[in-house]
């Protein structure tokens, strides 16, 4: 099995959930967090769930704090409320994922997929979103501020209509003219080391 040494977590919680992959079998682990309680928060801070199948997973408020998701199969999952700072989720499959009221800061989500995912009123300051595909995805009020969105694929975003997006370039100043023949949709893609501060 992955390599645990950075786990922080309940070992209980650990064993049911990595048992749950081993079977391929996710069932084990949703019923176990539904007959928890209404009120139960799973304590996984620093798992290493790299590149493992979560299809459909319930961790709803779950603490994944400096975990590693790189590559995982997320799609359909429910992180609604999970706390994620600064955790791995590179090249991870979030197509459709709740991730709605999630906190994200720091977080490393480079070349993640999160097509139609929700991440409306979540917290990803300073979240790496470099080469990730968002499109349709939701970002109603969510704080983008110092995100790094450089190539990030956005068609289709929803976004609050009183959202203000402030352009940052580590690269060059952008100039007035830059700015009014290109989206900042479109700047954020062309440009490199484009950060976007979003203010609702």
């Amino acid at each position: 099995m992955l390599d645990q040494e950075n786990f922080k977590g309940n070992e209980r919680q650990l064993k049911l959930l990595l048992k749950a992959v081993r079977e391929e079998n996710i069932s084990i682990w949703n019923s176990f967090a539904k007959s928890s309680g209404k009120y139960f928060v799973a304590n996984l801070q620093g798992i290493n769930l790299s590149y493992l199948n979560l299809k459909e997973i319930n961790l709803k408020g779950a603490n994944l704090v400096e975990s590693n998701l790189e590559g995982c199969n997320l799609t359909f999952a429910n992180l609604e409320r999970t706390k994620l700072m600064n955790a791995n989720l590179t090249q991870t499959n979030l197509t459709r994922a709740n991730i709605t009221n999630a906190y994200l800061k720091d977080a490393n989500l480079e070349k993640a997929i999160a097509t139609e995912a929700n991440f409306s009123n979540s917290d990803l300051t300073r979240t790496n979103l470099n080469n990730a595909n968002l499109e349709n995805a939701n970002i109603l009020k969510t704080n983008l501020k110092f995100a790094s969105l450089q190539q990030t694929k956005m068609k289709g975003v929803k976004k609050s209509k009183s959202t203000k997006i402030i352009l940052k370039s580590n690269s060059r100043k952008l100039t007035e003219d830059d700015k009014k023949k290109l989206s900042p949709w479109k700047i954020a893609k062309q440009e490199k080391n484009i950060q976007i501060e979003t203010v609702n």
